[in-house]
């Protein structure tokens, strides 16, 4: 099959033609002709190539002007099968599943999702369709769970109302796109009215009765309501005699994660005041005190507390005399007597292993060292030079206590961010806050607390002989409430340090509205997204192209640390396709209102079809460390999503209309709003973003797997202080995702009880 049929490369001189050069590139197993064809002819367009696929020997060959040319070619055709080869369903092989705490537990428990704390809240934005596979899936518990469950008549929580997270209540709508095209069909236009004046209308959103919530004061952070909720939930267990679970011994981590202890690693605390004079002490508070109060006499005058005066010898200065030199020698032949004798005891028996002091380090020195010119004081004290040297001398330590919680997860994702250098386009790495739930093996059948050993469950999720794994499901509909969305930027890190973990203003904010279409063959789909202002943008459904799903078993939720990617749609360099588009685009017009409406119309020849609508609210907050001085590229991601509910008109059936409630309560009656969560580093996602100026079979030499790590890159054996873009990212890596998502998860309280 010919991809680009033109004359083979010729020399420019035709009385001596050179023969062109010629290559192969083996086909992989899951080569498929109709899939690479578009993609192909674009690599032989852009390297000036022949490319034929030879169907008998699986392989493809490339026809160029010369060995470079083609070598070049070959190169392309390695990188876009590394690049599509993300694009097919999640591959077992990108895929990665493992359990924390991993230590601890015996056995674990599948027990119904009906069971589940969350099932209420997830009931209420789910689909008739999606809950009724819920409701066939299983979440995984510690075990004896049940035994908790059973004394319970009601095992999920009631969801909060949908009340606006106040970050989005006052969001406004412009009016954009082609007003006049819609105008003398649907509604006549006052007097007076334009489409430049319609378009540049900003209407409000109409928001429910209930009261939106205020900015916070500070005092407000240090009891939140999900603080009492726990207050009265231990006080009612204390009143009974409920057998303790096994997942109470896994407590809330009250550490953040760049102060969290290390084994074997001291660190120097911080004073928070220092000890003074009492004497000094209470001149300074008469001192503060103001000048009309009368300053009574203390009855018994205060005393300061006697305190013993160590002198330092050595460190005194003496006035020099004639017989340094004398006493010097004198010395040094007392060190020698001394080291002599010492070696004779250590020969006869070793002495105790005991912290050495200076003066015991001078006695374990050479007698070579100790030369006649070197005073005694700088033989007691190093010097300013000795100090750099030694610390110099001394590694950092960059082990953490869950650094190989994180090695495992990187070495699972590794092969995919690998492959995702030769992407081109867009690419987002998150760590989601998501439920896992584990559908039964035979679609009939469910769970009714089945109980599975570790070893088990390894099988089913951790298997490497090449055999399927268990089917599964991550949900990530977190919430439809901004209630809830509001109680995680309000996070403190614990009561005892009622700080924030998240900055209360957002960092960004953005508004997107996104067309999911699908060619007429269905072989490719693709999204056509446009901004607040209407500005129109191109490129393929995304899709998850590696994961690592964290299950934990004692947290009500689970995490999924994720690779999105959206590759340039190179489907609109086809004629046909690019005038279908652009005369699509033309067609959109958005009116907002009580109700949020939107309308398009479907090209003629049907070349392409629209599926559904979506609106996007993205908005971001800074996670803020412990040390104001401090800062950090992390960041909280949250996205409010509202899907307009389509609709056509029977005498023009190209003609979409799509309509949404302005109301938020009205659009999660109708399961058309939710809440997705995610941890992302602006670190990583600034290199992640020059993926976009790849061309197709190109592969980026801007970062590495590796490099993602940030300062944790020393747990691949790779020198950190000579790594650009390691330092770059520096303590916003994969590693520090993974410590504040769970720092999330330990604290956010959806499907707990509603004080």
């Amino acid at each position: 099959m010919d991809l680009l049929r033109d004359d083979p490369p010729s020399s420019e001189h035709p009385e001596h033609p050179v023969p062109p050069a010629t290559g192969s590139w083996e086909c992989p197993p899951t080569y498929d002709p109709d899939r690479y064809a578009p993609f192909l002819k674009h690599i032989a367009d852009l390297t000036g190539t022949r490319v034929t696929y030879d169907e008998l020997g699986n392989k493809i060959d490339v026809l160029g002007k010369d060995a470079a040319v083609v070598e070049q070619t070959i190169d392309r055709l390695v990188h876009l099968d590394a690049a599509l080869s993300l694009l097919t369903p999640v591959p077992a092989s990108h895929q990665h599943h493992m359990f924390l705490p991993s230590t601890g537990y015996e056995k674990l428990q599948i027990t119904p999702f009906r069971h589940h704390p969350a099932a209420a809240t997830v009931k209420t934005l789910s689909t008739p369709d999606e809950w009724s596979s819920l409701t066939t899936m299983g979440v995984l518990v510690p075990f004896r769970q049940g035994v908790r469950l059973k004394d319970m008549n009601v095992s999920t929580a009631t969801p909060r109302p949908p009340v606006p997270s106040r970050f989005l209540s006052s969001q406004s709508f412009q009016m954009f796109g082609n007003y006049d095209m819609y105008n003398s069909t649907l509604a006549e236009p006052k007097e007076g009215s334009s489409a430049s004046t319609a378009a540049a209308a900003v209407v409000p959103t109409p928001e429910p009765a209930e009261p939106v919530l205020a900015l916070r004061p500070k005092e407000y952070y240090s009891i939140l309501a999900s603080e009492n909720a726990d207050r009265v939930t231990s006080w009612v267990s204390k009143a009974t005699d409920t057998p303790v679970d096994p997942e109470q011994s896994v407590p809330l981590e009250e550490y953040p994660p760049e102060q969290k202890p290390v084994k074997g690693v001291l660190k120097r605390r911080v004073r928070q005041t220092s000890k003074s004079n009492p004497v000094k002490s209470q001149a300074k508070a008469e001192e503060d005190k103001p000048s009309d109060e009368s300053k009574p006499a203390p009855l018994i005058p205060l005393k300061p507390k006697l305190t013993p005066t160590v002198h330092h010898t050595m460190a005194q200065k003496t006035s020099p005399g004639s017989k340094t030199p004398l006493k010097q020698a004198t010395l040094e032949k007392f060190w020698s007597k001394h080291l002599a004798s010492e070696k004779e005891k250590s020969n006869i028996s070793k002495p105790e292993l005991r912290e050495s002091s200076p003066s015991a380090s001078r006695l374990t020195a050479n007698e070579e060292e100790m030369k006649p010119e070197r005073n005694v004081r700088e033989v007691a004290v190093p010097t300013q030079n000795d100090v750099k040297k030694v610390q110099k001398a001394i590694p950092k330590p960059v082990l953490r206590a869950d650094s190989r919680d994180v090695l495992e997860i990187f070495n699972a994702l590794q092969p995919t961010l690998e492959a995702a250098r030769s992407f081109p386009g867009a690419l987002e790495l998150e760590a989601r806050i998501e439920l896992i739930t584990i559908a039964p093996s035979t679609p009939g059948s469910g769970f009714d607390e089945t109980v599975v050993t570790i070893d088990e469950w390894k099988e089913k999720f951790q298997c490497k002989q090449g055999n399927p794994l268990a089917p599964y499901w991550t949900w990530n509909k977190v919430t439809g409430s901004g209630t809830d969305v509001d109680a995680m930027i309000d996070m403190i890190w614990s009561k005892k340090s009622p700080q924030r973990v998240f900055h209360e203003t957002p960092a960004d904010q953005d508004l997107v509205f996104e067309y999911h279409c699908r060619l007429k063959d269905g072989s490719s789909t693709f999204v056509i997204s446009l901004d607040k202002a209407g500005r129109p943008s191109f490129h393929q459904t995304p899709y998850v192209l590696g994961c690592s799903t964290i299950h934990f078993p004692h947290r009500m939720w689970d995490m999924n640390i994720t690779l999105k990617g959206e590759m340039t749609f190179y489907g609109h360099k086809d004629p046909a396709l690019k005038k279908a588009i652009d005369e699509f685009i033309e067609t959109i017009w958005f009116q907002p209102g009580d109700d949020l409406t939107i309308f398009c119309s479907e090209p003629k020849n049907k070349i392409f079809l629209v599926d559904k609508i979506l609106m996007k609210s993205t908005v971001r907050h800074k996670h803020q460390p412990v040390n104001s001085e401090m800062s950090s590229e992390l960041m909280l991601k949250a996205v409010e999503v509202r899907q307009f509910r389509t609709g056509r008109k029977p005498g023009h059936p190209q003609l979409i209309r799509g309509r949404m409630p302005a109301n938020r309560q009205e659009s999660i009656a109708h399961r058309i709003l939710w809440f997705e969560v995610s941890v992302v580093s602006g670190a990583i996602q600034k290199f992640l973003t020059t993926n976009r100026e790849l061309e197709l079979g190109q592969q980026t030499q801007k970062w590495t797997s590796v490099d993602l790590l940030g300062d944790e890159i020393e747990v691949k054996d790779v020198p950190y202080d000579s790594n650009e873009v390691a330092q770059s990212i520096g303590d916003a890596g994969l590693g520090s995702m993974y410590r504040l998502a769970k720092v999330i998860l330990d604290r956010m309280r959806i499907g707990d009880v509603v004080v």
